[in-house]
């Protein structure tokens, strides 16, 4: 999907199923082609003939956690979404903070890569 986008294909084309790349992602539960569609600005208010968006599909496909991600999204915006920091590193902060994790030493140079905490 991702060699297809990043060389011009239209991120809303729809099947002959008439359904969207991110219905059809919503439709199986698969988050990583759903997150790609969304990032590429897919629609995520585009009905399929039953007046169904890709968060009611995967409802009603029981991909609740899917339902409950793309929902979220459409209630609070893609950009607050993105603006979340990543799970690994709020645990990896914490750790740290608490002691029991550290970076590891770099070479002079390469100091300043490793200044995420």
């Amino acid at each position: 999907a991702r060699f297809c986008l990043d060389r011009g294909a239209y991120v809303d084309r729809i099947s002959r199923n008439n359904l969207a790349p991110l219905s059809i992602a919503s439709l199986m539960g698969h988050v990583g082609p759903a997150r790609l569609c969304i990032e590429r600005g897919a629609n995520l208010y585009r009905q399929d003939d039953f007046g169904r968006c890709p968060d009611e599909i995967a409802h009603d496909n029981r991909r609740l956690t899917m339902a409950a991600w793309l929902g979220r999204i459409k209630t609070e915006g893609w950009t607050t979404y993105l603006s979340e920091p990543r799970y690994e590193l709020v645990v990896l902060r914490s750790l740290a903070a608490r002691g029991l994790a550290r970076r590891k030493r770099a070479d002079p140079g390469k100091e300043q890569l490793l200044d995420f905490l």
